[in-house]
């Protein structure tokens, strides 16, 4: 009987799960510069909407060459911002900065039009996954090792990726106009 009701109560966890809702983490990229005056000017009020929201979303922020390219952080890693930005669909439409997309292009306007709204909204649509990363750093912490699981907790069809994205919170001993 114990091993009936042990199969049992797996089976009714594994449909539970199968049926489940997850909560989203929404994603807000932002593609910004050093050296760009509107993104000096907006970028306080996003970041302050994204800080005060930090259980509801996460930013990742590209430095990007518009409206001038910065002497440091655009010439650093042109390669992978440039293939965000097309992955976005974003080369036609991305010619000015701060540039904000939310979970892929359900928002793609400029960041200082961004509000809490948008992100209460997005953030009460649940997830058809659940994602779990797990990370360990070598022993000389040059180099990051992830394991990600993703669980689909909803029927989903098409074709998807899924991206790891490590991202720089702080950066130390440089300072830009923005």
């Amino acid at each position: 009987m114990k091993k009936i009701s042990t199969f049992l109560v797996a089976s009714l966890l594994v449909t539970g799960a199968a049926f489940s809702q997850s909560q989203r983490l929404v994603l807000v990229e932002e593609f910004t510069g050093e050296t760009c005056p509107p993104c000096a000017s907006q970028n306080p009020g996003f970041n302050a909407i994204m800080n005060a929201n930090s259980t509801k979303g996460i930013s990742i922020k590209y430095q990007n060459n518009v409206p001038s390219t910065g002497p440091n952080f655009w010439l650093y890693n042109t390669t992978d911002v440039s293939a965000r930005a097309t992955f976005l669909g974003a080369v036609g439409s991305n010619n000015y900065s701060p540039h904000g997309y939310m979970d892929g292009n359900l928002f793609d306007d400029v960041s200082g039009n961004f509000n809490v709204g948008l992100l209460n909204s997005r953030f009460a649509v649940a997830s058809p996954f659940d994602i779990e990363v797990t990370h360990t750093l070598s022993p000389a912490q040059d180099i990051i090792y992830t394991h990600t699981v993703i669980r689909a907790t909803q029927a989903i069809s098409g074709n998807m990726s899924a991206r790891v994205v490590v991202v720089e919170s702080e950066v130390f001993g440089y300072t830009s106009p923005n």
